[in-house]
């Protein structure tokens, strides 16, 4: 499952109408969560836009990508491109 955390970088992202309208318009289908308190932003230490996390069941992070340049939507389709983003433990 692919969740969404919103944390606003300037005053006027942390209206939710602006939020619902940008998720429509970018045509996004998976759950958007507003944190508008940075509370899911400060849990995992995170310092930078946008940031994507990989987190199994039980919570922990297998994988962690800082910065633009990167496409989620085709990696999500295939099983063997995730295979090769985690990395082994």
């Amino acid at each position: 499952m692919l969740i969404a955390n919103h944390y606003p970088e300037f005053d006027y992202e942390a209206d939710f109408g602006r939020l619902e309208e940008a998720v429509k318009d970018l045509e996004i289908t998976y759950p958007v969560a507003q944190d508008n308190e940075g509370r899911v932003w400060r849990a995992y230490q995170n310092r930078y836009w946008p940031t994507l996390y990989l987190i199994d069941k039980r919570g922990e992070i297998r994988y962690r990508h800082i910065g633009e340049g990167i496409t989620i939507r085709p990696r999500l389709r295939s099983k063997p491109c995730w295979q090769r983003l985690i990395p082994k433990f």
